[in-house]
């Protein structure tokens, strides 16, 4: 496809659509077409949006999770404890989709806010009921026993890790690609994926994962460290179903992400 043809596409479902404002997911969606085309032939979808003479819808701001753990925190107490992830969205300004997107299972959003409970709210009067639910997890994130307090070391070019895990095998935050890889290789049945294929070319994984019914759906997988590289590597979301990464921070991404970092909350320090 040529450049030209691509800015006529984009004027089309404009058109079709009766806007001036136009976001990549609703364009892909409307002609079949991967973002991977748009990247073909110009370095950014606002740059396409101005040959056609539009304007880029610009993406939903990144909701910060310390607003939803207050929300959250605020909805617990109001109930008396612990409640439904449907009771949470139909009384707070949370949508389902960005509570699965953010954290993938309530399970997992627990996790998280029991984290941030224990920093930021300490006299949160369900923690027992909370750890009982999802299990004592006294060790994630550590309490970084025996790393010692102090002022930030200019780096030597040594070899870095993240911050103290304690998770399982894994003792620090994984900080690239590699240590995603590995820590969902760790608990990916828990999550409900049984891996079939690795590989070194996109996407990166195949693996089949528990839908309704008791049946299995097959399932591409890319991995990176943060889901916005995706994009900025230039894979084709055309060709992936899922994108597993440590943090979510691509506010606008059109394929289902798997965070490591707030999903593994839910689970066991040891397995």
């Amino acid at each position: 496809m040529e450049k030209e043809e691509l800015i006529a596409m984009v004027r089309v479902v404009a058109a079709r659509r009766g806007v001036r404002r136009l976001r990549l997911t609703t364009f892909t969606r409307a002609t079949g077409m991967s973002s991977r085309r748009v990247y073909d032939h110009f370095e950014s979808w606002p740059a396409l949006c101005a040959a056609a003479g539009l304007e880029p819808r610009p993406p939903q701001p990144r909701v910060p999770e310390e607003e939803i753990f207050a929300a959250m925190h605020d909805c617990f107490l109001r109930h008396g404890g612990v409640c439904s992830r449907k009771r949470f969205v139909r009384e707070s300004r949370y949508s389902e989709a960005l509570m699965r997107r953010r954290f993938a299972t309530w399970p997992a959003a627990l996790g998280a806010f029991r984290r941030w409970a224990r920093q930021h709210a300490p006299g949160f009067p369900h923690m027992a009921a909370l750890d009982a639910r999802l299990g004592s997890g006294e060790a994630w994130p550590p309490a970084a026993r025996g790393l010692p307090p102090g002022p930030s070391w200019p780096a030597r070019g040594g070899r870095t890790c993240g911050e103290p895990l304690a998770f399982r095998a894994l003792l620090f935050a994984p900080v690239n690609e590699q240590g995603v890889v590995l820590l969902f290789g760790m608990v990916a049945a828990e999550l409900g994926y049984a891996v079939e294929t690795v590989a070194a070319s996109f996407p990166d994984c195949t693996a089949r994962r528990r839908v309704a019914g008791g049946r299995w759906e097959s399932v591409r997988i890319e991995f990176e460290f943060r889901s916005r590289s995706f994009r900025e590597h230039g894979h084709d979301a055309a060709g992936c179903d899922v994108i597993v990464c440590w943090e979510h921070d691509w506010a606008d991404c059109p394929l289902e992400v798997l965070a490591l970092r707030p999903a593994i909350g839910a689970l066991p320090a040891r397995g």
